[in-house]
């Protein structure tokens, strides 16, 4: 299978969806560390998920990645209200 290389542009909004990752996915796991989970049993249990925000992310990566999607439409899922305020603030 024949590699892709990224545009200039490309590799910018790739950068754009990874910083934005992880900012989103520390949030949430911060976040989470603080909420008691339970299993069925009643045992305390730590677990990280994934938000619908850093999914959406994760998701918009890979479409880059594969050229799916271009960089503008990749920068758009950056700068949706949802994902910023996930980003800054966290949860």
């Amino acid at each position: 299978m024949a590699t892709r290389t990224l545009t200039p542009t490309e590799e910018q909004a790739y950068a754009a969806l990874m910083k934005a990752a992880e900012r989103v996915g520390a949030n949430a796991y911060k976040a989470g560390l603080y909420k008691v989970k339970r299993d069925r049993k009643g045992n305390v249990v730590r677990g990280y998920t994934l938000t619908p925000e850093h999914q959406e992310l994760m998701t918009a990566m890979d479409a880059l990645g594969r050229g799916k999607i271009s960089a503008e439409e990749a920068m758009v899922v950056v700068n949706q209200y949802e994902v910023t305020k996930a980003r800054i603030k966290g949860y």
